[in-house]
């Protein structure tokens, strides 16, 4: 716990600096002249979980994603393909959109 102590100091601070610029809205630059803050501290818990992380390169691009190997949950930025995509869309709303018509048509007899 004390060697983790100020790097999770530095984390909270960057966390807490990077929320606080993000807040900022309506101008184009935003510079930090000064401030202060102070961290309190409450028990540490430490806990083992069984978390997968994983990396594929798709198209070039690399993607990282870490999942919970208890519960199957995904967090990360997955690769997606556009054309599969659209082509479910397509799949789906072709059909609906038929029935619409073939619906409405019969309404109006």
């Amino acid at each position: 716990m004390e060697q983790s102590r100020e790097r999770a100091d530095q984390r909270c601070q960057g966390t807490l600096d990077a929320a606080l610029r993000s807040s900022v809205r309506g101008y184009d630059t935003c510079i930090q002249t000064g401030g202060s803050s102070s961290l309190q501290r409450g028990k540490v818990h430490y806990a083992l979980m069984p978390v997968w992380m994983l990396n594929t390169k798709w198209h070039g691009k690399d993607f990282t994603f870490a999942m919970n190997g208890q519960t199957g949950k995904l967090v990360g930025d997955l690769p997606m393909s556009w054309g599969r995509f659209l082509g479910l869309f397509a799949a789906i709303a072709a059909p609906l959109s038929i029935l619409g018509t073939i619906v409405s048509v019969l309404m109006l007899r």
